[in-house]
């Protein structure tokens, strides 16, 4: 039972981690290029 209310918490927190990855792995790069256009 607390398996399981664990299971359920943590599922949220593994799907929000994986769409900040996606977002990071994709957009990541291009912020990092323009943050550094932006510092030169």
């Amino acid at each position: 039972m607390i398996r399981k209310h664990k299971l359920s918490f943590l599922a949220p927190v593994f799907i929000i981690l994986a769409i900040l990855a996606f977002l990071v792995y994709y957009i990541g790069p291009a912020v990092i290029v323009s943050f550094i256009y932006a510092g030169v």
